[in-house]
């Protein structure tokens, strides 16, 4: 009767949770457990048989057994439970990573773009710079060519005073 249940149980671990550390864990623990209730099953009745007192009779032994066997099933219930939840939860786990995928990959959208901003802001202060620059030196020229004009005017009003006394004498 326990290797029945201990293949129940290998059947319900290796349905839906293959390969899984989790099925692992849970069929060692729940194999441990069941193999721990033989063994203290197997020497309660040698302690019995070794200290020569009548042991229980055998319908006792068999209430005994049934019961132990209902609450291992019990048990072996509430495991499974515990299975199906962890397979729910499983799907909303592949349903998140999905989510994160798309996150991850929307951030690396956004991350590109923002790089390919930062070039163009970048580019955009050196045209500046370099407009700023020429519009110094434009300037600079502007003002090169008022000192010189200023100074031909300065001559030319100068020529044209000589050659009013000129005219006048």
């Amino acid at each position: 009767m326990f290797h029945c249940m201990y293949t129940r149980i290998v059947i319900a671990c290796t349905l839906g949770l293959k390969n899984s550390l989790f099925s692992v864990i849970l069929s060692l623990f729940l194999s441990l457990r069941l193999s721990l209730s033989v063994v203290v099953c197997l020497q309660v009745a040698e302690l019995e048989a070794q200290s020569g007192l009548p042991g229980p009779s055998g319908s006792e032994t068999r209430d005994e057994l049934t019961q132990s066997l209902e609450e291992l099933e019990a048990l072996l219930k509430a495991k499974d439970e515990i299975i199906h939840n962890l397979h729910s939860r499983k799907s909303d786990i592949h349903e998140l990573e999905k989510e994160r995928e798309e996150a991850v990959q929307r951030l690396q959208d956004l991350e590109t773009r923002n790089a390919e901003l930062e070039q163009q802001v970048e580019s955009a202060e050196q045209t500046l710079a370099s407009t700023l620059e020429e519009r110094e030196r434009a300037e600079s020229e502007v003002q090169r060519v008022i000192d010189v004009l200023e100074v031909k005017i300065y001559d030319l009003n100068d020529l044209r005073q000589s050659l009013a006394k000129l005219i006048s004498k």
